[in-house]
Protein backbone atom coordinates (compact mmCIF):
# COMPACT_ATOMS: atom_id res chain seq x y z
CA UNK A 1 0.00 0.00 0.00
CA UNK A 2 2.57 2.35 0.81
CA UNK A 3 3.79 2.46 -3.21
CA UNK A 4 -0.26 2.99 -3.98
CA UNK A 5 -0.12 6.12 -1.39
CA UNK A 6 2.13 7.89 -3.49
CA UNK A 7 -0.61 8.05 -6.68
CA UNK A 8 -4.02 9.01 -5.00
CA UNK A 9 -3.85 12.25 -3.12
CA UNK A 10 -1.38 14.31 -5.42
CA UNK A 11 -4.05 15.18 -8.52
CA UNK A 12 -4.84 17.91 -5.93
CA UNK A 13 -1.37 19.76 -5.87
CA UNK A 14 -1.92 23.13 -7.20
CA UNK A 15 0.18 22.16 -9.93
CA UNK A 16 -2.41 19.74 -11.06
CA UNK A 17 -5.51 22.24 -9.94
CA UNK A 18 -4.09 24.98 -12.22
CA UNK A 19 -3.78 23.36 -15.48
CA UNK A 20 -6.63 20.87 -15.44
CA UNK A 21 -8.72 24.09 -15.16
CA UNK A 22 -6.91 25.40 -18.20
CA UNK A 23 -7.40 22.18 -20.28
CA UNK A 24 -10.92 20.72 -19.12
CA UNK A 25 -14.60 20.84 -19.43
CA UNK A 26 -16.62 18.74 -17.72
CA UNK A 27 -17.69 15.01 -18.47
CA UNK A 28 -17.50 11.38 -17.13
CA UNK A 29 -14.74 9.38 -15.75
CA UNK A 30 -12.77 6.46 -16.90
CA UNK A 31 -14.62 2.85 -16.79
CA UNK A 32 -13.08 -0.24 -16.19
CA UNK A 33 -14.04 -4.04 -15.80
CA UNK A 34 -12.94 -5.17 -12.55
CA UNK A 35 -11.91 -8.72 -11.52
CA UNK A 36 -13.60 -10.89 -9.00
CA UNK A 37 -12.64 -10.51 -5.12
CA UNK A 38 -10.56 -12.57 -3.12
CA UNK A 39 -12.05 -14.17 -0.14
CA UNK A 40 -11.24 -12.70 3.01
CA UNK A 41 -8.10 -13.58 5.44
CA UNK A 42 -8.43 -14.89 9.14
CA UNK A 43 -5.81 -12.03 10.92
CA UNK A 44 -3.89 -14.55 13.50
CA UNK A 45 -0.86 -14.24 15.39
CA UNK A 46 1.45 -14.96 12.67
CA UNK A 47 0.35 -12.88 10.30
CA UNK A 48 -1.54 -10.04 11.63
CA UNK A 49 1.84 -7.80 12.71
CA UNK A 50 2.68 -8.24 9.00
CA UNK A 51 -0.39 -6.98 7.37
CA UNK A 52 -0.90 -4.02 9.72
CA UNK A 53 2.75 -2.84 8.42
CA UNK A 54 1.28 -3.55 4.77
CA UNK A 55 -1.74 -1.27 5.38
CA UNK A 56 -0.65 1.13 7.76
CA UNK A 57 3.67 1.49 6.46
CA UNK A 58 3.97 5.30 5.41
CA UNK A 59 0.07 6.20 5.75
CA UNK A 60 0.89 9.66 6.06
CA UNK A 61 2.33 9.80 2.84
CA UNK A 62 -1.31 9.31 1.79
CA UNK A 63 -1.43 13.55 2.43
CA UNK A 64 1.60 14.17 0.76
CA UNK A 65 1.45 16.14 -2.49
CA UNK A 66 5.28 16.33 -2.74
CA UNK A 67 5.79 13.10 -4.31
CA UNK A 68 3.49 13.28 -7.54
CA UNK A 69 3.77 9.64 -8.66
CA UNK A 70 2.00 9.95 -12.83
CA UNK A 71 1.95 13.70 -14.25
CA UNK A 72 -0.33 15.66 -16.12
CA UNK A 73 2.22 16.89 -19.20
CA UNK A 74 3.56 20.20 -19.31
CA UNK A 75 2.79 23.05 -20.84
CA UNK A 76 -0.27 21.51 -21.30
CA UNK A 77 -1.45 22.61 -24.45
CA UNK A 78 -5.09 23.96 -24.98
CA UNK A 79 -5.37 21.89 -28.38
CA UNK A 80 -5.71 18.18 -29.11
CA UNK A 81 -3.24 15.76 -31.12
CA UNK A 82 0.02 14.75 -30.39
CA UNK A 83 2.12 16.93 -28.67
CA UNK A 84 6.06 16.65 -27.47
CA UNK A 85 6.57 16.01 -23.78
CA UNK A 86 8.66 18.28 -21.70
CA UNK A 87 11.89 15.55 -22.01
CA UNK A 88 10.87 13.84 -25.00
CA UNK A 89 8.17 11.30 -26.08
CA UNK A 90 4.93 12.17 -26.95
CA UNK A 91 1.55 12.29 -25.47
CA UNK A 92 -1.96 12.73 -27.23
CA UNK A 93 -4.58 14.52 -25.96
CA UNK A 94 -8.26 13.95 -27.05
CA UNK A 95 -10.81 16.85 -26.20
CA UNK A 96 -14.42 15.91 -25.35
CA UNK A 97 -16.05 14.51 -22.77
CA UNK A 98 -13.97 13.60 -20.33
CA UNK A 99 -10.72 14.73 -21.44
CA UNK A 100 -8.11 11.23 -22.60
CA UNK A 101 -4.50 11.26 -22.16
CA UNK A 102 -2.28 8.53 -24.10
CA UNK A 103 1.19 8.28 -23.46
CA UNK A 104 4.17 6.84 -25.77
CA UNK A 105 7.40 6.88 -23.84
CA UNK A 106 6.80 10.39 -22.18
CA UNK A 107 9.58 11.93 -20.27
CA UNK A 108 9.40 14.35 -17.42
CA UNK A 109 11.27 15.31 -14.40
CA UNK A 110 12.82 11.50 -13.86
CA UNK A 111 9.22 9.37 -14.84
CA UNK A 112 8.94 7.93 -17.96
CA UNK A 113 4.94 7.13 -18.87
CA UNK A 114 2.91 5.03 -21.07
CA UNK A 115 -0.60 3.81 -22.02
CA UNK A 116 -3.25 6.07 -20.74
CA UNK A 117 -5.95 8.02 -18.12
CA UNK A 118 -8.94 9.65 -18.44
CA UNK A 119 -9.57 12.96 -16.48
CA UNK A 120 -12.57 15.69 -15.82
CA UNK A 121 -13.51 18.06 -13.59
CA UNK A 122 -16.46 18.45 -11.98
CA UNK A 123 -16.71 21.78 -9.82
CA UNK A 124 -14.48 24.44 -9.10
CA UNK A 125 -15.12 27.34 -6.63
CA UNK A 126 -13.28 30.09 -5.76
CA UNK A 127 -9.44 31.38 -6.66
CA UNK A 128 -7.72 27.59 -6.34
CA UNK A 129 -4.17 29.35 -6.71
CA UNK A 130 -4.56 32.24 -3.74
CA UNK A 131 -3.81 31.44 0.39
CA UNK A 132 -6.06 33.64 0.75
CA UNK A 133 -9.69 32.75 -0.71
CA UNK A 134 -11.61 29.83 -0.23
CA UNK A 135 -12.17 27.49 -2.76
CA UNK A 136 -13.00 23.58 -3.81
CA UNK A 137 -11.65 22.02 -6.75
CA UNK A 138 -13.11 17.82 -7.84
CA UNK A 139 -12.11 16.41 -10.37
CA UNK A 140 -12.38 12.27 -11.30
CA UNK A 141 -9.38 10.29 -12.56
CA UNK A 142 -9.46 6.80 -14.71
CA UNK A 143 -6.94 4.68 -15.72
CA UNK A 144 -6.06 2.67 -18.80
CA UNK A 145 -3.03 0.72 -18.47
CA UNK A 146 -1.08 3.44 -17.24
CA UNK A 147 2.35 2.51 -16.47
CA UNK A 148 4.90 5.03 -14.58
CA UNK A 149 8.48 4.16 -14.67
CA UNK A 150 10.51 6.26 -12.13
CA UNK A 151 14.11 4.84 -11.53
CA UNK A 152 14.18 1.51 -11.80
CA UNK A 153 10.53 1.17 -10.62
CA UNK A 154 7.47 0.63 -13.17
CA UNK A 155 4.12 0.40 -12.22
CA UNK A 156 0.78 -0.47 -13.75
CA UNK A 157 -2.25 0.92 -13.14
CA UNK A 158 -5.76 0.38 -13.80
CA UNK A 159 -9.54 0.93 -12.52
CA UNK A 160 -12.02 3.10 -12.80
CA UNK A 161 -9.93 5.74 -10.67
CA UNK A 162 -11.18 7.84 -8.34
CA UNK A 163 -13.04 11.21 -7.78
CA UNK A 164 -10.84 13.82 -5.34
CA UNK A 165 -11.76 16.98 -3.60
CA UNK A 166 -9.62 19.92 -2.60
CA UNK A 167 -11.30 22.04 -0.11
CA UNK A 168 -9.37 25.46 1.35
CA UNK A 169 -10.40 27.42 4.03
CA UNK A 170 -8.03 30.34 3.93
CA UNK A 171 -8.90 31.82 7.00
CA UNK A 172 -7.88 28.73 9.38
CA UNK A 173 -5.44 27.68 6.64
CA UNK A 174 -6.82 24.31 6.29
CA UNK A 175 -6.43 22.32 3.79
CA UNK A 176 -9.27 19.23 3.33
CA UNK A 177 -8.86 16.26 0.78
CA UNK A 178 -10.98 13.61 0.29
CA UNK A 179 -10.59 10.83 -2.31
CA UNK A 180 -13.15 8.24 -2.88
CA UNK A 181 -14.13 5.22 -5.24
CA UNK A 182 -14.97 1.86 -5.75
CA UNK A 183 -11.64 0.05 -7.46
CA UNK A 184 -7.99 0.72 -7.65
CA UNK A 185 -5.69 -1.31 -9.03
CA UNK A 186 -2.02 -1.49 -9.27
CA UNK A 187 1.51 -3.54 -9.68
CA UNK A 188 4.54 -3.73 -10.02
CA UNK A 189 7.73 -6.35 -10.30
CA UNK A 190 7.36 -6.94 -6.67
CA UNK A 191 3.70 -6.63 -5.69
CA UNK A 192 0.10 -6.41 -6.87
CA UNK A 193 -2.30 -5.09 -4.74
CA UNK A 194 -5.94 -3.37 -4.58
CA UNK A 195 -7.82 -0.97 -2.51
CA UNK A 196 -11.79 -1.10 -2.99
CA UNK A 197 -14.72 0.99 -1.58
CA UNK A 198 -12.15 3.54 -0.31
CA UNK A 199 -12.67 6.75 1.12
CA UNK A 200 -10.13 8.33 2.50
CA UNK A 201 -10.13 12.26 4.06
CA UNK A 202 -6.51 13.82 4.94
CA UNK A 203 -6.64 17.48 6.22
CA UNK A 204 -3.37 19.54 7.09
CA UNK A 205 -3.60 23.16 8.75
CA UNK A 206 -0.95 24.98 7.01
CA UNK A 207 -0.26 27.62 9.97
CA UNK A 208 0.40 25.04 12.64
CA UNK A 209 2.13 22.28 10.24
CA UNK A 210 -0.88 19.38 11.99
CA UNK A 211 -2.04 16.87 9.88
CA UNK A 212 -4.47 14.27 10.15
CA UNK A 213 -5.64 10.61 8.30
CA UNK A 214 -8.72 9.37 7.74
CA UNK A 215 -9.26 6.11 5.69
CA UNK A 216 -11.41 3.47 5.12
CA UNK A 217 -11.36 0.61 2.37
CA UNK A 218 -10.92 -3.04 1.43
CA UNK A 219 -7.43 -3.86 0.62
CA UNK A 220 -6.11 -6.82 -1.36
CA UNK A 221 -2.48 -7.54 -1.13
CA UNK A 222 -1.46 -10.38 -4.02
CA UNK A 223 1.39 -11.42 -0.83
CA UNK A 224 -1.05 -12.50 1.31
CA UNK A 225 -4.03 -15.17 1.17
CA UNK A 226 -6.67 -12.77 1.22
CA UNK A 227 -8.37 -9.74 2.04
CA UNK A 228 -8.78 -7.44 5.09
CA UNK A 229 -11.24 -4.39 5.57
CA UNK A 230 -9.80 -1.34 7.07
CA UNK A 231 -11.53 1.50 8.98
CA UNK A 232 -10.33 4.36 11.07
CA UNK A 233 -11.95 4.55 14.25
CA UNK A 234 -9.94 7.66 15.30
CA UNK A 235 -8.26 9.47 12.51
CA UNK A 236 -4.32 9.28 12.94
CA UNK A 237 -2.75 13.28 13.70
CA UNK A 238 0.38 14.47 13.51
CA UNK A 239 3.00 17.43 13.48
CA UNK A 240 4.95 17.55 10.40
CA UNK A 241 7.62 15.06 10.07
CA UNK A 242 6.85 13.09 12.92
CA UNK A 243 4.94 10.17 13.84
CA UNK A 244 1.04 10.38 14.60
CA UNK A 245 0.99 11.15 18.11
CA UNK A 246 -2.99 9.69 18.30
CA UNK A 247 -5.52 7.41 16.06
CA UNK A 248 -6.60 4.31 16.17
CA UNK A 249 -7.22 1.63 12.85
CA UNK A 250 -8.92 -1.47 13.03
CA UNK A 251 -8.23 -4.27 10.30
CA UNK A 252 -10.80 -6.82 9.96
CA UNK A 253 -10.63 -10.29 8.38
CA UNK A 254 -12.35 -13.37 7.98
CA UNK A 255 -14.55 -14.48 10.93
CA UNK A 256 -14.54 -10.88 12.59
CA UNK A 257 -10.70 -11.73 13.76
CA UNK A 258 -9.42 -8.26 13.36
CA UNK A 259 -6.08 -5.76 14.28
CA UNK A 260 -5.89 -3.00 15.74
CA UNK A 261 -3.70 -0.85 15.49
CA UNK A 262 -2.69 2.40 17.98
CA UNK A 263 -1.00 5.56 18.32
CA UNK A 264 0.16 5.79 21.43
CA UNK A 265 1.89 9.12 21.88
CA UNK A 266 6.17 10.11 21.96
CA UNK A 267 6.32 8.42 18.96
CA UNK A 268 4.95 4.95 20.31
CA UNK A 269 2.56 2.33 18.78
CA UNK A 270 0.56 -0.41 19.95
CA UNK A 271 -0.44 -3.54 18.25
CA UNK A 272 -3.40 -5.93 19.39
CA UNK A 273 -4.58 -9.15 17.13
CA UNK A 274 -7.88 -11.02 18.36
CA UNK A 275 -7.25 -14.19 16.33
CA UNK A 276 -10.62 -15.52 17.20
CA UNK A 277 -12.52 -12.75 16.55
CA UNK A 278 -13.95 -12.97 19.91
CA UNK A 279 -13.36 -9.44 20.47
CA UNK A 280 -10.53 -8.95 23.11
CA UNK A 281 -6.97 -9.21 22.93
CA UNK A 282 -6.37 -11.48 26.01
CA UNK A 283 -6.77 -15.37 24.56
CA UNK A 284 -3.95 -17.33 24.21
CA UNK A 285 -3.64 -17.06 20.26
CA UNK A 286 -4.05 -13.14 20.73
CA UNK A 287 -0.92 -10.81 20.93
CA UNK A 288 -0.20 -7.43 21.99
CA UNK A 289 2.74 -5.96 20.70
CA UNK A 290 4.32 -2.02 21.74
CA UNK A 291 6.72 -0.61 20.51
CA UNK A 292 8.05 2.50 18.03
CA UNK A 293 5.91 3.43 15.32
CA UNK A 294 9.16 3.76 12.94
CA UNK A 295 10.13 0.20 13.96
CA UNK A 296 6.70 -0.84 12.40
CA UNK A 297 5.73 1.06 10.09
CA UNK A 298 8.72 2.77 8.48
Amino acid sequence: MRTLNRFVIPLLSAGWTAGLVAACGGGGGGSDTSPAAREPLALNATNGQRMAAAVVADGDDLADDDDSGFFLPQPLTAGGGIQPCRNGGTYTLVRGTPLRFGFNNCRQAGVVQNGGFTLQVLAVEGDIDSPTSDSVFTAALGFDGLTVTSNTETFVFEGGGYNATRRYIASETLTTTTVSGSDLRFANDEAMARITAFDIVATTVSATSRHSLRYNLGYDDISFAGTVAVRTDLPLRNLEGFPPDSGKLTIIGANNTKVAVEATGGGTARISIDANGDGDFTDSGDRVINGQWTTFFG
